[in-house]
């Protein structure tokens, strides 16, 4: 018995994502998770007057 391919992403996403670099999107979201996580390290351990001032400059950057 042979198991079907059953293929989930339409032919334009598969085209997008064959064309990136596999080494270089898995990179993207370690940076991505990396500052998220530092973002929410530093909010929980500075006192909220701090906390505001970094999400108003997190707000002007994205």
């Amino acid at each position: 018995m042979q198991k079907e391919n059953i293929e989930l992403r339409s032919p334009k996403v598969q085209n997008v994502i064959g064309k990136m670099p596999r080494r270089l999107v898995l990179s993207a979201i370690l940076i991505y998770v990396i500052v998220f996580l530092l973002v929410l390290l530093v909010i929980y351990f500075l006192d909220l007057e701090s906390a505001n001032i970094l999400s108003r400059l997190l707000k002007q950057i994205v």
